[in-house]
């Protein structure tokens, strides 16, 4: 799991408590101190973590950016929330992208899953199901739960029960449980369907 300051994917419509209710620091945090070239990059994330928890997005942004631009995964999947979210910087679904895709490329699971979310969403990157299909697969491919969920989602909406059932259970073996709204939506379908 991506240690980071930020959790989930950011689903519009949520509200700034739950996004900022469910930040998690990463590492011990040790406040923000001076950043000299040989600082290792946890001591700079750390500091970048603490700097969000603090309310001092801009010195986030420093940071993670700082880290990111030399390959920092966990930095680069921050700048991709900030991003998605508008957290400190303008909303820009696009970079959220640029950066996510950098950060999946260095494994990060929950940036799959992000990529998956614009590209279903759509925005600035979609919609394109295809597309969004294939990075919740590459998720859940890693063990992502709600990946998994969300391809299940895809399939219900899309009618193939099947594959939608499939998805749910396999979320539900992975420890995330799909929305009883989605369960609800899948048995509605499958009970249209059987009756045609």
């Amino acid at each position: 799991m991506v240690k980071s300051v930020f959790r989930g994917q950011g689903r519009p419509g949520r509200s700034w408590p739950a996004i900022l209710g469910g930040i998690v620091l990463a590492v011990a945090c040790t406040g923000v101190g001076a950043q000299n070239v040989n600082e290792p990059a946890s001591s700079i994330f750390a500091a970048a973590n603490n700097a969000v928890k603090q309310g001092d997005y801009n010195t986030a942004y420093r940071q993670y950016l700082r880290l990111a631009t030399n390959g920092y995964p966990e930095a680069q999947f921050n700048l991709g929330l900030m991003y998605q979210r508008g957290v400190g910087v303008n909303l820009d679904p696009a970079e959220a992208g640029y950066w996510y895709q950098k950060a999946a490329a260095n494994g990060i699971t929950e940036a799959m899953l992000n990529l998956g979310t614009l590209y279903d969403v759509g925005g600035a990157l979609g919609p394109d199901l295809n597309t969004a299909a294939q990075w919740y697969s590459k998720a859940s491919a890693a063990g992502n739960g709600q990946a998994m969920c969300n391809l299940g989602l895809l399939y219900t909406r899309n009618n193939n029960l099947q594959q939608a059932k499939y998805w749910y259970d396999q979320a539900t073996q992975a420890g995330y449980g799909p929305p009883a709204s989605f369960l609800q939506a899948l048995q509605q379908l499958q009970s249209q369907s059987s009756n045609n």
